[in-house]
C-alpha cells in the first residue's frame, strides 16, 4: 500500500506541472509578446492548477482509502487545510503586494534607499486550487482502482 502512496504523490505533483507548462506554452504561442521558458515556468510559483493542492489532496485521499478515518487521516486533512489556505490566502496576498511594490519602485514616485525589485512569490486563485484538488482526488482514485 505504501508504494501506492508514493505513486499518488509523484503523479499528483507531475500532472499539474505538465498542465501548467502546456498552458504557459499555449499562452506564449497565442500572444507573441510572451516568451516561453521551460526553466522559468518550472521555477515559477502559482498558476493553473495548484500542484500543492493536488498533492496534499491526493495523499489525504490515499490515506483515507487505506485506513479510513484514522488519526493519520485527520492530521493529513488538517495539513491539507493549512496548505490550501496558505496558497489562496497568504501566498496570494504576498504576491500581490510584491507586484505593487515593484510598480512603485519602477515609477520612481517614492525614493528607496536600495531600489531593488522584490521577488514575487505567486499564490493561487480559488479556481486554481479547486482544479488542483480535483486532480489530486482523481489521481488517488485511479491509482487505487488500477494499481
Amino acid at each position: 500500500m505504501e508504494i501506492k502512496l508514493l505513486i499518488i504523490l509523484f503523479l499528483s505533483a507531475f500532472i499539474p506541472q505538465v498542465i501548467k507548462l502546456s498552458l504557459e506554452k499555449y499562452k506564449a504561442k497565442k500572444d507573441k509578446k510572451i516568451e516561453f521558458s521551460l526553466f522559468k515556468s518550472l521555477a515559477e510559483t502559482g498558476g493553473m492548477p495548484s500542484s500543492h493542492a493536488s498533492m496534499i489532496t491526493a495523499v489525504a485521499t490515499g490515506i483515507y482509502l487505506i485506513e479510513g478515518i484514522s488519526i493519520l487521516f485527520v492530521v493529513t486533512l488538517a495539513l491539507a487545510f493549512i496548505v490550501i489556505r496558505d496558497a489562496t490566502g497568504v501566498r496570494y496576498a504576498v504576491g500581490e503586494q510584491a507586484q505593487t511594490l515593484n510598480r512603485l519602485i519602477d515609477s520612481k514616485l517614492i525614493k528607496f534607499k536600495t531600489p531593488k525589485k522584490v521577488r514575487v512569490v505567486k499564490g493561487h486563485t480559488v479556481p486554481q486550487v479547486l482544479v488542483g484538488i480535483v486532480i489530486g482526488f482523481i489521481v488517488a482514485i485511479i491509482v487505487f482502482k488500477f494499481f
